[in-house]
């Protein structure tokens, strides 16, 4: 238990550093700052990115392209963490066999998060090629997916079980 806690904190606190770090990236072309440049997904689209962004704006941009490689340890080691403790509550084999594979997809969407760093650090450092845009751009739609399919499986379970425990309070208060 205290390893969730502590994962859940770290992952709080290095999201808002991330966030912070994020915000002299959000500008007119990059509406959603790093996120913008994660999901350019054309060549010049990360170069209009790349040149939105003022001499201060980029040297966040290289900080938080650093910083994001323990982000990404610690938010896919907490995913992967909750995705096993909930799926140990299940009884069906069936539904723990997917969780079980769903909760190494969570370690898989921080490896996809680290192939999509190095392509951004790419180009920021300026190796201009549409393959790194490409990379970028698959690794961040799959890291999103993963991600997101993982957090409505938390969410599920969560109400899933929060409903049979007051099913079952029922049972034994009636």
């Amino acid at each position: 238990m205290l390893q969730k806690r502590v994962l859940f904190i770290f992952t709080i606190v290095t999201m808002t550093v991330m966030n912070f770090l994020d915000i002299p990236l959000k500008n007119e072309i990059a509406k959603n700052g790093i996120v913008s440049f994660e999901l350019a997904r054309t060549l010049q689209s990360s170069i209009n990115i790349l040149n939105s962004w003022d001499p201060t704006a980029k040297l966040y941009a290289g900080i938080s392209l650093g910083f994001d490689y323990l982000f990404m340890l610690i938010y896919s080691l907490l995913l992967y963490t909750l995705t096993n403790h909930i799926t140990s509550k299940f009884s069906n084999k069936s539904t723990k066999k997917i969780g079980k594979l769903l909760a190494i997809a969570m370690l898989f969407a921080g490896i996809s998060d680290a192939i999509e760093n190095y392509a951004l650090i790419k180009l920021y450092l300026g190796h201009l090629d549409q393959i790194f845009s490409t990379i970028a751009y698959y690794s961040a739609t799959l890291k999103f997916s993963i991600i997101g399919i993982g957090i409505i499986y938390l969410m599920i379970s969560y109400f899933y079980f929060i409903k049979i425990m007051f099913t079952e309070k029922d049972k034994i208060f009636n």
